[in-house]
């Protein structure tokens, strides 16, 4: 559980590149629960209703003025920005999405010797049907996000990453990752250009699934790159690496445009 505002210096580094960002919280986290009370309550029907809403509205024609739009997203985001353009009947704000599709370590599969994932898809469907609000203590180990130990500590005390979650948006996050593996990555539209970014260290989310994706997809124009040693959060890396990770997506979207 995280928020947008950890992404405040990514966003700047686009900016001067000259690529313009609009992003959100998600429903259940961050601000969206932080007054409410409501940490972790969201599904993956909801929040790809929530994507469509700001999708439709910031992409917009007038609003664009004929720039090219990219969707992009990180960890369980990016498990939900590929679902976004894989769903039959197509959502209608997948037409706006021109420029292509940009994936940072998605929620495909957890990394295997996580413990969580084959039980919370076999009980969290079941009890998410029947109790949808009801909470469990999740959430992702601060050495396991980065390896920079002062981005670590800010995550461990930072009151909008509280490891809380629901069953039913727990579940609904995981079996969704293996549905897009499984079979939805043939809803994919061949003409929109795709970019998948993943660290090889990651031990939140799997490396592996995500190369796989990006190889079933029948994506005319497809990359993947993966940063040797990078953990979960590449853009929070010591250093000169989360640059490196900054910079490559920056490229590639700016050869899209």
């Amino acid at each position: 559980m995280e928020h947008i505002s950890r992404y405040d210096h990514v966003f700047s580094r686009y900016a001067e590149a000259g690529i313009e960002t609009f992003a959100f919280d998600q429903r259940g986290f961050g601000e969206t629960a932080a007054r409410t009370k409501t940490q972790g309550q969201t599904s993956w029907p909801a929040g790809l209703k929530d994507a469509d809403f700001f999708i439709t509205r910031e992409a917009a024609p007038d609003r664009c003025n004929g720039r090219k739009v990219f969707l992009m997203g990180h960890s369980m985001g990016g498990g939900l920005a590929f679902a976004y353009t894989t769903r039959s009947p197509p959502l209608d704000g997948l037409g706006l999405i021109t420029g292509g599709l940009v994936l940072s370590s998605p929620l495909i599969a957890q990394t295997p010797g996580v413990a969580t994932a084959g039980a919370l898809i076999r009980v969290g469907s079941f009890v998410g049907a029947i109790l949808p609000k009801l909470t469990l203590k999740v959430g992702v180990s601060a050495k396991d996000i980065c390896r920079d130990p002062v981005i670590q500590e800010k995550y461990s005390h930072d009151p909008l990453c509280a490891p809380i979650g629901t069953y039913k948006g727990v579940g609904d996050m995981l079996l969704g990752g293996r549905q897009l593996l499984s079979h939805d990555y043939k809803e994919y539209k061949s003409t929109l250009p795709m970019l998948a970014v993943h660290g090889t260290a990651d031990n939140v989310t799997w490396h592996d699934a995500t190369q796989q994706l990006v190889e079933k997809t029948n994506a005319k124009d497809k990359t993947f790159k993966d940063f040797e040693g990078y953990y979960h959060e590449m853009h929070n890396e010591p250093g000169d690496d989360k640059f490196k990770e900054m910079d490559f997506i920056i490229q590639w979207i700016n050869s899209h445009v």
